[in-house]
């Protein structure tokens, strides 16, 4: 009899919390899933087990990114390395990353227009830190295409996305400064 009591007390109990789990979620999700978002972003597991992660310490952006044939690199859902790019590991490569900003929770570019001439971009990349220092920032129109000025002797991040206007696509470009590996 007595054991019987206790099982449906810990029913009970679970059912409840359940319940309040339920409301808690329907009247916070926004909250929930970027907090959720954040510990998945910054732990240590997700660190090792990542393909790569975007840092921009000046934004306090630390973002997961996922392999070109991952169906999560998708600029819907992440910030996305475009087909063109070549990997940072790449001798002279260039690594171009899109994503959304404005509203929403893949907005992860929201606030890139804010980054300046000399500000620090990280890439973690197979046990290496790639830090690369921003030396370009432009607008240019909108055509499904960004034009890069050209090099052959240095290696180089691209981010994109839209301008703050909507009209034109921000183009911010910076090259490798330092590369070690992380220990």
């Amino acid at each position: 009899m007595r054991k019987r009591k206790s099982k449906i007390g810990y029913t009970l109990l679970l059912g409840s919390y359940l319940i309040i789990c339920n409301i808690v979620n329907q009247f916070y999700p926004a909250k929930q899933e970027s907090i959720a978002k954040q510990t998945a972003i910054i732990s240590p597991e997700n660190v090792k087990t990542s393909y790569a992660i975007l840092e921009i310490p000046k934004l306090g952006l630390k973002q997961t990114l996922f392999s070109q044939d991952d169906p999560r690199n998708h600029v819907d859902r992440s910030v996305t390395i475009l087909k063109e790019s070549q990997l940072p590991n790449q001798k002279n490569s260039t690594f171009i990353l899109a994503a959304h900003s404005g509203t929403g929770p893949h907005a992860y570019f929201n606030d890139i227009h804010k980054l300046q001439i000399k500000d620090d971009i990280i890439v973690h990349y197979q046990a290496m830190k790639y830090t690369y220092q921003i030396q370009t920032k432009y607008d240019e129109d909108k055509t499904g295409y960004i034009h890069l000025p050209q090099t052959t002797n240095q290696s180089r991040i691209v981010l994109t996305t839209c301008s703050q206007n909507n009209q034109k696509q921000l183009v911010i470009i910076g090259v490798l400064t330092k590369k070690e590996r992380e220990t």
